[in-house]
């Protein structure tokens, strides 16, 4: 049996061009974490995802960090049919054309930088191009949701968010404090993301 889809209040579709409609589009997982196997791989291929943002560090210090990219280069030889990894919009769109997930390194905190701002360089080489400046609690460039005083963007948080700018690593506000994200929103003369929350018009949440 036929199925119509409605796009909007004036365009019906057939089940057959909805299916075009999403081959074509460009399909972006903006946070994923998993036990990542080639199972993984394969779903992200049979689903038609083009590109994941996968987390590849939070609480890691500057060895663990590393470490962790360690083994994605691991992976995107192993299993090149099907990943590669993403270090511009334009690979993400190769990707889509060779038939392949792209993979977008992030992290969930800046963790792995400790408190020096070099190592963002030595990250941005290796392929990490987006960090969230927080996770949950208080670290050296500001304050997470769940601290109970949200003391803002910091000095050395200042100095995170001009260089992850200039090097061109995206700065997440996903799971940062209300205050410290205003602050960078302010600050920041790049454009910072929230990667994954609920609109604070949908549900009054903390994580809003």
């Amino acid at each position: 049996m036929a199925t119509s889809f409605l796009l909007s209040k004036s365009i019906m579709v057939s089940e057959a061009q909805a299916v075009e409609i999403y081959r074509d589009a460009v399909v972006f997982d903006g946070l994923n974490i998993a036990n990542w196997s080639r199972d993984i791989f394969e779903a992200w291929h049979q689903g038609g995802i083009t590109g994941v943002s996968c987390t590849c560090g939070i609480w890691e210090g500057f060895r663990g960090a590393v470490a962790n990219v360690v083994q994605w280069k691991k992976w995107f030889e192993e299993h090149s049919d099907l990943i590669v990894q993403a270090h511009s919009v334009r690979d993400i769109r190769q990707a889509k054309q060779n038939g392949k997930t792209a993979v977008l390194l992030s992290w969930q905190n800046t963790a792995g930088i400790e408190d020096q701002l070099d190592y963002l360089r030595v990250f941005r080489d290796l392929g990490v191009r987006k960090m969230q400046l927080t996770y949950n609690t208080q670290n050296y460039s500001g304050a997470g949701y769940t601290e109970i005083r949200d003391s803002g963007l910091t000095g050395f948080g200042r100095q995170v968010v001009d260089e992850m700018g200039r090097l061109g690593i995206v700065v997440d506000l996903s799971h940062v404090g209300p205050v410290t994200s205003e602050d960078v929103i302010e600050y920041a003369t790049k454009p910072p993301c929230f990667s994954h929350v609920l609109p604070g018009g949908l549900l009054d949440h903390p994580r809003t």
